[in-house]
């Protein structure tokens, strides 16, 4: 190796390594201005109002909640989100209009984005327990704000916890709000697999085709690829803006949130095959509001219909179609998801 190489070796890898530096600067720069800019947007300026994003001790483990709303005395509202372990705070941003009219708690769940840690104990992560963290977060927000009751909104495995415990502790709730509402697991896997394979085969599309009916556990990924997640898109683009852009979302999140979606899935993905909530939450005495995609496919929306018909609620129920949204209607078309809460579900079950 010549000495002309050496030296021409050298300088290349000098200039690569300037050029990956300048690359992570303005990366880090563009994340930090885009965060600073929605933060601008969204800020709480009301005397009456608070922004906090709070560690609280829940069944025995720190837990991250997130609290926002322009007036304190105004009606509790808390999203569950899905996943398992898939936060739904990194997305808060899109759903700030609702802050004006309600106190908006987002929650990190055991295990998920801000509330995982790898001491985590796996036995921890059941159903049970989550019924239980959900009930026990309600009584510390009620007790803080002097709240008779909240609003609770499920998403998707959130839905799951939502429905089991609002049939458990009706007394709690003023309504409750299902989104991508998951009624059945085993058939919800069924049909989202068949929607799979019905795309891959009207795309002509030797991959997915080829995966779908050789591999297995990759039917979740031609979902999202043929638009059964997010209505009209082939990928996470969108989440992964909005993710970027939170300002309460750091990059070290972005790893966490991803490792709790794995050990979530794998700590709870036996109990949570077996969920079947045609037979298990029959009736509940809660107003209900099921609010469901046309086009989503993670969750089959025509198996929540179908859910939705069957179940009982001598309080009400209502449900609402988003004909341009799969599995995410609160991002997907957000102002009529805040149009529903405020002027309808608001309206009509919240008591002063």
């Amino acid at each position: 190796m010549n000495a002309f190489f050496l030296t021409w070796l050298k300088r290349s890898a000098v200039a690569l390594l300037a050029l990956v530096t300048v690359a992570i600067f303005l990366f880090l720069a563009a994340h930090a201005y885009v965060q600073s800019k929605v933060r601008a947007e969204i800020r709480i300026t009301s005397p009456q109002g608070i922004e906090s994003l709070e560690k609280v001790s829940i069944g025995g483990v720190t837990q991250w909640v997130l609290i926002r709303g322009h007036d304190t005395a105004h009606p509790l509202l808390l999203f569950l989100h899905g996943g398992p372990g898939f936060p739904l705070m990194p997305f808060f941003q899109s759903n700030s209009p609702l802050e004006k009219e309600f106190l908006v708690v987002h929650w990190d769940q055991r295990g998920a984005g801000k509330s995982y840690f790898s001491t985590l104990p796996a036995e921890s992560l059941t159903i049970e327990q989550f019924i239980a963290d959900t009930r026990d977060l309600i009584q510390i927000l009620r007790h803080r704000f002097g709240a008779p009751r909240v609003y609770l909104v499920g998403h998707s495995w959130g839905s799951i916890i939502g429905m089991l415990t609002i049939h458990r502790y009706p007394e709690l709730f003023y309504a409750y709000v299902g989104i991508g509402q998951v009624a059945d697991m085993q058939e919800n896997e069924t049909a989202s697999f068949q929607f799979a394979v019905q795309a891959a085969t009207r795309a002509g599309n030797p991959q997915a085709i080829q995966e779908l009916t050789t591999v297995g556990n990759v039917g979740k990924k031609w979902v999202i690829a043929f638009g059964g997640n997010m209505y009209g898109e082939s990928d996470l683009r969108k989440l992964v803006y909005l993710g970027f852009s939170s300002p309460y979302h750091s990059l070290w999140d972005s790893k966490s949130m991803f490792d709790g979606v794995k050990f979530s899935a794998c700590a709870l993905g036996e109990e949570l095959s077996q969920i079947n909530l045609f037979q298990q939450v029959p009736t509940v005495e809660v107003p209900v509001y099921f609010l469901e995609g046309r086009h989503d496919y993670m969750a089959p929306s025509q198996i929540a219909e179908r859910y939705y018909h069957m179940l009982n609620v001598p309080k009400g129920k209502k449900l609402f179609w988003f004909d341009h949204s799969g599995h995410w209607p609160q991002l997907e078309e957000p102002n009529k998801f805040h149009e529903i809460l405020i002027n309808t579900i608001l309206k009509e079950t919240f008591e002063r």
